[in-house]
């Protein structure tokens, strides 16, 4: 059996503090959760997010399967979970008369 030939990823995380990028070279037909797997950077994650924390997956900012196959020069982008919805957050500002976004007022 023939295998199918290399192309190129990046795989990247972001905290408030720091960002991994991490480019990387995986077979045709690699999906997202393999790339991120191939990274290492599942390791940071849970290191960083605790261990029952599962990332959010996404390509070029639209968010995507673990099993989505990738193409040649794709950014997979892990997720952190959200710590407030931003309808509460809103519900909450207008409440207050204020709007999200503003810094004075």
């Amino acid at each position: 059996m023939k295998s199918l030939p290399d192309m190129q990823v990046e795989v990247v995380f972001a905290t408030r503090e720091r960002q991994w990028l991490k480019q990387l070279s995986v077979p045709k037909g690699s999906s997202a959760i393999d790339a991120v797997r191939l990274s290492g950077l599942d390791v940071q994650y849970a290191q960083i997010m605790g261990n029952d924390a599962e990332p959010g997956l996404g390509v070029f900012g639209q968010s995507v399967a673990p099993d989505h196959l990738l193409a040649k020069g794709d950014r997979v982008e892990l997720y952190r979970p959200l710590k407030a919805d931003f309808k509460d957050v809103r519900r909450e500002l207008a409440k207050k008369g204020k709007v999200m976004g503003r810094a004075s007022q």
